[in-house]
């Protein structure tokens, strides 16, 4: 009794199963053959099994436990009934087939089977099988005695035993190295389509064309994961997740993932869990990730629910969630001592966002001076941040040193991991414009290299910048030639910019290679050249005026001769080669002809941007008719970004024109398309157009435009001043007095000047007229 009050749960059901199995010597033959038949086939297939397998497998034991009696439809039912009754040595899954109940061990009833006769013969077929599976789990089994049992299985009237025994001796041919045997085997076995044999022939069939280097493995584990069978899919899923994480198969990885994940097994659950959370981050789904990671958490494995506090903390963090982030990591390291260092490196970056770099010094020493050192991931994540803060301290020598030092680290999983936070780095660096810091030099060569547009050309630019500022010219002209002739428009016209006024060999080399891109054969590359091309000539400090006419005209046919070949890249050419005349030459009749040729392909953002563009052109060559039908065909589209820029600059062309109402109903097109960058611009323009006719509406306008923290600062300044000029129109000095002076004394610089620039234009305000 006492002993029973200090155990535990799991040894209480054990014991509770135990005396169940024992209470199966006085239930009668018929519940005896149900749990025996189910406990062989659970030992020899390892799933669960059909009612109607079920049935011809105890009318088989019944045969054995009561020779001359048969087992009836209402004594297999009897037997069924006492099996599932609580407490429940059998149970039934989603499917109806019965298997041994959470907890119960085949172990528990050897004290009662008997798989072999007086003589030592399998009673069954399928005892031959469960037998054999038996001996060979054990390390000192007899791998003889195994086989003979298989081999009685397979010449046995049992087609079930025989499927299982075929299935096993293909495992014995794989274990003993015949693999042309095995996969003979494994191909019969999944032509057979047994329900419980083919899912597993098919994983190891895959197995062994993934070893060999062959196709067709994934088809077999795509197959096997369908079967949903207990032993093959989830080993199956892992593996296809697996694959697709090799070749970038996000989607693929994701799929495979939640499948093994789902299956719930008590050993590999945990880490299903973080690969697939880790997935999920990767491709933005934050939310599902987070969940995931708590399910692991509420694991509670000794290997992976402390990492994954780690990972959830880094989401939490990245939501703005520190506080909670440093709880959970801080509470972890209570009891998680496997993983302190990788716990300490989190909690270190917790304080790193939060500008604390002494806290994260501190932490990071923790960790580097560890018993149990940090995992691969946590050591590169633990270099990037040390050298967050020796570049926050201005210490670019040995910023420069950690980064060099993390990418040519011995160790290959390091490197690895190095690799990824460098990528993650350069999308948030790249955000916050170009990059010169010496310290992160080496970063940025590794990401020159490594990355993807548009990252590649901005790290080709910082490089660029870094060794101009060192008076290496040419490693400076080589990155900028780099950035010039790469897939980013915004740092290929910077870089362009910056070899034009490089030596010559610098100069010369990069025009040559655009005008190589240009004159090629690579379509889908011409556009993304024209303007950098077009920078160079025209800003060149080594060409003359001669010599620029003629190379922008050389770069104009070259254009040309690609519009003309049609092809998918054609309107886009026109495009850009527009754009080059417009803003780079500053030559808008001439960007008419090629934006003429763009509005008219069949890509409908090109058909959106010409249209618009082809307004603009109008309008600055003072053809106000022909921009009104360009702004019109633009808004006609009805594109998320160029439709509100164009009816908001038809706006602004009708007020120019003084044609009132087509720039009052252009504005509220304009404000009514809540366009971030427009809205906002065209409700101040409509509340300058009606501030007298209409001023209550203007007043809204005005006063929404102040309240809205997400207009431009220019806009919210102007609209203080024009707000207070309502006011004073209108009689009320007072009120107008106020907002004059917020807007005069707004604690955004940029604001306060916006105002004062808008309150000198308005001037002297006096009442209107009643």
């Amino acid at each position: 009794m006492l002993a029973e009050l200090g155990e535990t749960r799991a040894e209480r059901d054990a014991r509770v199963l135990q005396g169940r199995f024992d209470e199966l010597l006085g239930a009668g033959p018929e519940a005896q053959a149900v749990v025996l038949a189910a406990t062989d086939w659970w030992q020899a297939a390892g799933v669960g099994i059909p009612a109607p397998l079920l049935h011809r497998q105890a009318a088989r034991r019944m045969a054995t436990l009561a020779p001359g009696c048969s087992l009836t439809s209402q004594g297999f039912e009897a037997g069924l009934a006492w099996a599932t009754a609580a407490p429940s040595l059998l149970v039934a899954d989603d499917a109806g087939r019965y298997e041994l109940a959470g907890g119960a061990q085949p172990w528990m009833l050897q004290r009662h089977e008997s798989l072999v006769d007086e003589t030592g013969r399998a009673v069954t077929p399928m005892a031959a099988v469960a037998l054999a599976t038996r001996v060979l789990g054990d390390y000192h089994g007899d791998r003889g005695v195994a086989r003979s049992a298989l081999v009685y299985a397979l010449d046995g009237d049992d087609a079930d035993a025989a499927a299982l025994a075929r299935w096993y001796l293909a495992e014995v041919d794989l274990d003993d190295g015949d693999h042309s045997a095995a996969r003979a085997a494994f191909e019969q076995i999944i032509k057979e389509g047994h329900p419980a044999t083919a899912p597993r022939a098919m994983l190891a069939l895959a197995r062994l064309e993934i070893d060999a280097g062959r196709p067709g493995a994934e088809d077999l584990l795509r197959q096997a994961i369908d079967c949903r069978h207990r032993l093959a899919t989830p080993p199956a899923a892992r593996l296809l997740r697996d694959m697709c994480i090799r070749r970038d198969d996000e989607a693929g990885a994701i799929t495979a993932g939640r499948i093994a994940f789902d299956s719930e097994d008590p050993l590999l659950a945990p880490f299903d869990g973080r690969v697939l959370a880790a997935l999920l981050v990767r491709s933005g789904e934050l939310a599902t990730a987070e969940r995931v990671l708590r399910q692991v958490i509420d694991l509670d494995d000794l290997f992976e629910s402390g990492r994954a506090v780690v990972d959830l903390a880094r989401i939490l963090v990245e939501r703005g969630e520190c506080a909670e982030a440093e709880r959970r990591l801080t509470e972890t390291l209570e009891w998680d001592v496997l993983h302190r260092a990788d716990l300490q490196i989190a909690l270190a970056g917790v304080h790193l966002v939060q500008e604390d770099l002494t806290a994260a010094e501190e932490l990071l020493d923790k960790a580097q001076a560890s018993g149990i050192p940090p995992g691969a991931q946590e050591l590169a994540r633990m270099s990037v941040m040390q050298a967050h803060i020796a570049i926050a301290r201005e210490d670019d020598k040995t910023a420069a040193e950690i980064y060099t030092n993390l990418f040519r680290h011995p160790d290959p999983a390091t490197r690895r991991a190095a690799h990824e936070l460098a990528l993650h780095a350069g999308d948030l660096l790249a955000r916050n414009g170009p990059c010169s810091i010496p310290g992160a030099a080496p970063l940025l060569r590794h990401l020159m290299i490594e990355a993807d547009t548009p990252v590649r050309e901005w790290a080709a630019y910082g490089v660029g910048r870094i060794a101009e500022s060192e008076g290496d010219t040419r490693l400076s002209g080589q990155t900028y030639r780099i950035a010039a002739c790469g897939g980013d428009p915004d740092y290929a016209v910077r870089a362009a910019r910056k070899l034009a006024a490089a030596d010559l060999t610098e100069h010369d080399r990069a025009l040559d290679s655009l005008l190589a891109i240009l004159e090629g054969e690579a379509a889908d590359t011409v556009a993304g050249a024209i303007a950098p091309a077009g920078t160079l000539v025209w800003r060149s400090r080594h060409l003359d005026i001669l010599d620029r006419t003629r190379l922008v005209r050389r770069i104009h046919e070259a254009c040309l001769r690609h519009i003309e070949a049609g092809g998918p890249h054609a309107a886009r050419i026109a495009l850009s080669l527009g754009a080059l005349h417009f803003e780079v030459l500053g030559r808008p009749s001439r960007a008419i002809e090629p934006w003429e040729i763009a509005a008219d392909g069949d890509d409908a953002d090109i058909r959106a941007a010409a249209a618009f563009n082809l307004g603009l052109a109008h309008a600055r060559v003072s053809h106000p008719i022909s921009a009104v039908q360009a702004f019109h065909r633009a808004i006609a589209t009805g594109h998320c970004d160029f439709a509100p820029k164009a009816a908001y600059a038809l706006g602004q062309l009708a007020a120019e024109l003084n044609d009132l109402p087509t720039a009052t109903d252009a504005y509220l097109q304009a404000l009514m398309s809540e366009h971030p960058e427009i809205a906002h611009r065209a409700a101040f323009h409509l509340a300058c157009l009606i501030h007298r006719d209409q001023p209550d509406d203007a007043e809204v306008a005005l006063q929404q435009i102040i309240d809205a923290p997400q207009a431009p600062a220019d806009i919210t300044g102007a609209a203080y001043a024009q707000l207070g000029r309502v006011y004073a129109e209108n009689g009320n000095r007072k009120l107008a007095r106020r907002f004059w002076n917020r807007g005069k004394r707004h604690a955004d610089a940029a604001t306060a000047a916006a105002f004062a620039k808008e309150r000198k234009k308005i001037g002297r305000v006096t009442r209107s007229p009643r």
